[in-house]
């Protein structure tokens, strides 16, 4: 039988030609919007959502709805969420005034900038170089940065919550994402103690959590809400980011959603093409196939001798595609994050 199939795959090859070049087009369509979709969402995610979706948890001081109601979460909560066993760690984020002097020695910015805690599983990741890890190391958010012209390996200058000066070597840039504060006031980041010292504050603004393994985001959020009862709001990290990248205007999802279409009709008209083809082909081989039946063939040997063509056809046409279509992803995502 395997012999008569690859016989049959020679003897039209041209149409089969055909067949596998449609199934290649289609599965390259969809694995190539994968791979398209999904770097590009790990892009977003990192310098529009400030990875808030690689957390499983989040927890922001509640806000009563009065100008005084919000106040930072006391260290007390950062430990009882530590200790929880749905919980595989957890920091904080200390937020303070901490102004940066420009090169002029002028302070930066109309109102001070904001001085932030890093390190651990707080969401803000280094974009470029290192997050500090010395007490007289800092690194500088990238629209602080574009601002004065401080760079990696510079030395800047900036004031404490009593006004003394400090000096620090900028080892690393945070891109902050859509954080409309951040952005605006500009950002100098510390390891957790410096930044108690320079802002003058111990509690958070905000506590980033990682659940244990194989535990569900929801049930991390609500085991943390327990832990932080009426002080904090506990969300999800994937809410977070979807809040930020709604503030900002962004659509997580939806280029690559309306690829994925595309890609899904592709398929439907390539399957369509195939079967017309191997339509085509068996209306061509009636003589072939009855002259196998003559021979002796059953016809349970000619239908699988047909079915194992077309499985041969559609595992290396596919196998081809899949290869074609990480390649052009991965290039179409290159591309765009070029521009």
């Amino acid at each position: 039988m395997f012999r008569t199939t690859m016989a049959g795959l020679r003897l039209h090859k041209g149409r089969l030609v055909t067949t596998a070049l449609a199934i290649a087009l289609g599965v390259m369509f969809v694995a190539g919007t994968l791979v398209f979709s999904d770097t590009l969402s790990a892009a977003y995610s990192a310098r529009v959502m400030g990875s808030a979706d690689s957390l499983e948890a989040v927890a922001r001081p509640a806000y009563d709805g009065t100008q005084d109601g919000e106040e930072d979460l006391p260290a007390g909560v950062l430990d009882d969420i530590r200790a929880l066993p749905e919980v595989d760690g957890a920091d904080g984020i200390i937020k303070g005034n901490a102004g940066l002097l420009d090169k002029d020695g002028r302070a930066v910015g109309t109102i001070p900038t904001a001085g932030i805690s890093v390190g651990g599983v707080i969401r803000h990741r280094a974009d470029e170089g290192a997050l500090p890890k010395a007490d007289d190391e800092a690194a500088l958010a990238t629209v602080t940065a574009d601002a004065t012209g401080y760079g990696i390996g510079d030395t800047i200058t900036v004031l404490d919550a009593e006004g003394e000066r400090h000096e620090f070597e900028v080892t690393g840039l945070i891109d902050v994402g859509v954080d409309a504060e951040l952005a605006y006031r500009g950002a100098v980041a510390f390891t957790h103690e410096t930044a108690a010292a320079m802002t003058g504050r111990d509690d958070f603004s905000e506590i980033d959590v990682v659940g244990t393994e194989g535990t569900p985001d929801q049930q991390v959020a609500d085991a943390v809400a327990g832990a932080a009862g009426d002080r904090a709001e506990v969300v999800t990290g994937q809410v977070m980011g979807e809040e930020l990248a709604r503030d900002s205007g962004g659509q997580v999802g939806l280029l690559g959603t309306a690829l994925l279409l595309f890609a899904l009709i592709s398929v439907l008209v390539a399957s369509i093409v195939i079967y017309n083809t191997f339509a085509i082909l068996l209306a061509q081989r009636q003589r072939e196939l009855a002259l196998l039946r003559c021979v002796g063939a059953s016809r349970g040997q000619v239908f699988r001798s047909v079915l194992l063509e077309a499985l041969i056809v559609g595992l290396v046409a596919s196998a081809l595609g899949v290869l074609a279509g990480i390649g052009v992803g991965a290039a179409g995502a290159w591309f765009g994050g070029e521009a």
